[in-house]
C-alpha cells in the first residue's frame, strides 16, 4: 500500500469519527414534537369553534332565527296534518257505520262525496296496512243501494 492511500485511509477515518452521526433518537424527539404541536392545534382549532358556536347560540343573527321559526313552523304542521289524519279517519269510519251498518243503503249524492273522502284520506294518509281496508270499506259503501226501497230487496 502506498502512503498516499494510507494517507487517504486515515483522513476518511478521522473524518468519520469527526463527523457527527445523528442520533436516531434526536430524529424521534423531533417528530414527537411536531407531533404534538399539530395535535395541540388541532385542540385549539376544537376549542375556539366550541366557543364561537356557544357564542352564536347566545347572539343568534336573523338567518338563524327565521331557521329556528321555520323548523318549529314544520313541526307544528306535521302534528296539524297527524291531526287531520285523525279526524279523516274517524269521519270514515262514522260514515260506515252510518249508511252500512245502520242504514243499510246510501244516496248516491253522498256516495259520490264519500268516494271523494276515501281517496283523500288514501292519497295523503293512508299506510301500506291500511290501504287495503280502506279500499274494501269503500267497495262496500259504493254497492250499497240507493234508497230505502232498494234496501228491502238488497236485504232479502
Amino acid at each position: 500500500m502506498s502512503s498516499l492511500q494510507h494517507a487517504s485511509e486515515g483522513v476518511e477515518r478521522r473524518s468519520m469519527q469527526n463527523s457527527p452521526c445523528p442520533d436516531p433518537m434526536e430524529h424521534v424527539n423531533t417528530i414527537g414534537k411536531v407531533i404534538g404541536t399539530i395535535t395541540g392545534a388541532i385542540g385549539l382549532f376544537a376549542l375556539i369553534k366550541k366557543m364561537w358556536q356557544n357564542w352564536r347560540e347566545k347572539h343568534p343573527t336573523f338567518k338563524y332565527t327565521v331557521i329556528k321559526s321555520l323548523e318549529q313552523i314544520k313541526a307544528g304542521q306535521k302534528r296539524f296534518e297527524d291531526f287531520n289524519a285523525a279526524t279523516l279517519r274517524e269521519r270514515i269510519g262514522s260514515i260506515y257505520n252510518l249508511y252500512v251498518l245502520e242504514m243499510g243503503w246510501c244516496p248516491r249524492a253522498q256516495k259520490e262525496k264519500i268516494a271523494l273522502l276515501f281517496d283523500i284520506y288514501v292519497e295523503y294518509y293512508g299506510t301500506d296496512a291500511e290501504d287495503p281496508l280502506i279500499k274494501h270499506d269503500k267497495a262496500i259503501i259504493m254497492e250499497l243501494p240507493e234508497s230505502k226501497d232498494q234496501r228491502i230487496d238488497y236485504n232479502q
